[in-house]
C-alpha cells in the first residue's frame, strides 16, 4: 500500500519517459514535493495509492481516504475511487491526483465557532451520512439532489453544491458528481476525526 500526503508545490514532469514502476513514481512525486510513504500491502491485492492528509498506516477506510488502484482497468470497482495506468507519465497523473484532493474545510471551522457544536455538528454529520449513502454503488440519482445542493452550499462546499444543483436540473456529469461527493465525504470524515 502506498500513502501520499499532498504538499504545496504542484506535481510536474521534470524527467523524461513513462512511470513504469513504483520507484519511478516515488522519485517523480518526491521531486514534485509530494510525500510517498510505503507500508505493507493487502495480501493478494494490486499495489495501491492512497491520498491522505494526516499520516496513517491503516487499510483505507473509504469514508476517510480517497483510494486509487494503480493498474489499468478496474472501472466499476466499488472499493476504489479511480484507476490509472502505471505507464502514464507524470503529466497525465498530476491533474488526476489534483482533481481528487479534498476541499478546504475552513468554512466548517468558521461555522462551528459561530453556531456551536450542538447546533452545527448534526448538519455536518447529516451531509456526511447522505453523501456516503449517495456514493454507495449507483445511488447518485436516488437522493434528493436539491436538498444536497443546498446543504453543501450552506456548509461551504461550493463545487459539490454546483454539481448537485446541476444534477437537480438534469445536466450533471455523473463522474464529476461522484468525485465531488467522495472528496467532501473524505474531507468531512477527516474534519470530524480531528477538527471537532
Amino acid at each position: 500500500m502506498q500513502f501520499m500526503r499532498p504538499m504545496q508545490r504542484p506535481l510536474a514532469d521534470n524527467r523524461s519517459g513513462n512511470l513504469l514502476n513504483y520507484e519511478n513514481v516515488r522519485m517523480a512525486l518526491d521531486d514534485a514535493g509530494w510525500q510517498l510513504c510505503v507500508s505493507g500491502s493487502k495480501a493478494g491485492s494490486e499495489p495501491m495509492l492512497k491520498i491522505v492528509q494526516p499520516d496513517t498506516t491503516d487499510f483505507p477506510d473509504r469514508n476517510r481516504h480517497i483510494v486509487a488502484m494503480a493498474f489499468d482497468g478496474g472501472e466499476g470497482n466499488r472499493d476504489v475511487d479511480f484507476t490509472f495506468a502505471l505507464k502514464a507519465g507524470v503529466n497525465d497523473l498530476a491533474p488526476l491526483f489534483r482533481s481528487w484532493m479534498p476541499p478546504d474545510v475552513e468554512p466548517l471551522d468558521r461555522l462551528l465557532s459561530l453556531f456551536g457544536a450542538n447546533e452545527f455538528l448534526p448538519l455536518v454529520k447529516g451531509l456526511h451520512r447522505e453523501l456516503v449513502a449517495a456514493t454507495d454503488g449507483d445511488r447518485l440519482g436516488a437522493v434528493n439532489a436539491h436538498r444536497l445542493a443546498g446543504l453543501s452550499g450552506t456548509l461551504g462546499f461550493s463545487a459539490l453544491s454546483e454539481s448537485w444543483r446541476a444534477m437537480d436540473a438534469g445536466g450533471e456529469d455523473g463522474q464529476r458528481l461522484w468525485r465531488e461527493s467522495r472528496k467532501v465525504t473524505v474531507a468531512i470524515a477527516h474534519w470530524l476525526d480531528g477538527g471537532a
